[in-house]
């Protein structure tokens, strides 16, 4: 009987003791326990089942046992659903957040990192798995935006399981009853409160090629270069303001020495050159005519260094269109040279 009496008194130590505490507030916020309000103040301590709300203009820092830290913006809501942390036996250590409205930073502390199965984050229409990061959440009722700041999280529809995996730098869009949005790169002015240079340092491109440096696996990339996914160059439109009939080509425009250039200090790379026209003419001509362009400029680049076994050209006449050919300045971009880059291994 006093061991069962012992186990009750224990249990219910645990289920209310001191989970963590408010770091800091700026503006007005508020504690509701036990269904009391209460005014939230700094060192404020935490409990399991609290739920946390701020108002217009404010914001709190909240930090966790077990070094979780969350930053819950200005007219937001917060639950601690679930939290329990024991350093010795971290397999049964958990926590589970809820994110109900407004803007919400999350950096993950040990229960993040090493129990990743009972370290939940849970909006209105979706949840988070972690893998060691730093979270942004943006939630009211149309839905969630949710990026990755740090690591990697995996956000799952509550509404379809269909879910997409986030790396640094990327986020989705969760609207209810629908399928998360594909990853997509954030821009800074997509994540309030987030001070601009710190987010311009998450998601630094040094070469602005629109892959991340993380990512990049080709840094410094000659502007207007085309990437692939891996920010490695894969082509570029030359424009020489062709008129029509014409090929002659100025073999020392700077888009021509900035392709020689790149192509001599990048061995690795052979470029296939391909011309084409605008929608006027007959097939045979504009075939002719686009093929004998590529050829200047193949002309031009072995002039310029690059050797001959690392090009081809070809011609391909009104095909691909970049604009419309209704208009002169359309019919002008349809008139061009692409340089593909192909990487040899």
């Amino acid at each position: 009987m006093f061991r069962w009496l012992l186990a009750i008194f224990f249990s219910c130590i645990f289920a209310y003791a001191d989970i963590g505490f408010v770091k800091s507030v700026n503006g007005e916020a508020y504690l509701i326990r036990d269904n009391f309000l209460h005014p939230l103040a700094k060192d404020t301590r935490l409990e399991k089942e609290d739920l946390l709300s701020t108002k217009k203009g404010s914001k709190a820092i909240l930090s966790f046992n077990d070094n979780t830290q969350v930053t819950i913006g200005e007219n937001s809501d917060f639950s601690i659903l679930e939290y329990f942390y024991d350093e010795e036996n971290i397999e049964d250590s958990e926590a589970e957040f809820f994110y109900s409205r407004g803007i919400f930073r999350t950096v993950s502390g040990k229960i993040g990192k090493l129990n990743r199965v009972n370290y939940k984050l849970k909006t209105r229409t979706a949840s988070m798995g972690i893998r060691g990061t730093e979270i942004y959440t943006k939630t009211d009722s149309f839905g969630d935006m949710i990026a990755c700041l740090d690591g990697a999280i995996t956000v799952a529809s509550l509404a379809t399981g269909q879910s997409v995996n986030l790396d640094k730098g990327y986020s989705t869009t969760v609207e209810p009853d629908k399928a998360p949005t594909d990853p997509k790169i954030f821009s800074c002015d997509d994540l309030d409160g987030i001070d601009r240079d710190e987010c311009k340092a998450i998601k630094a491109d040094s070469d602005d090629d629109g892959i991340l440096d993380f990512l990049d696996e080709c840094p410094n990339t000659i502007e207007d270069f085309l990437v692939d996914y891996r920010g490695c160059p894969s082509g570029f439109h030359l424009r020489f303001n062709f008129v029509k009939n014409e090929i002659v080509i100025d073999e020392e425009d700077a888009d021509i020495l900035k392709v020689a250039k790149y192509l001599k200090e990048n061995k690795n790379f052979n470029a296939q050159i391909v011309g084409y026209t605008d929608s006027r003419g007959s097939k045979a001509l504009n075939v002719r005519l686009s093929k004998l362009r590529a050829e200047n400029v193949y002309v031009a680049l072995i002039k310029h260094g690059v050797e001959s076994n690392r090009l081809s050209y070809d011609g391909l006449g009104a095909k691909d269109f970049i604009a419309s050919n209704d208009t002169d300045e359309g019919r002008r971009l349809n008139r061009r040279i692409y340089v593909r880059f192909i990487e040899e291994y």
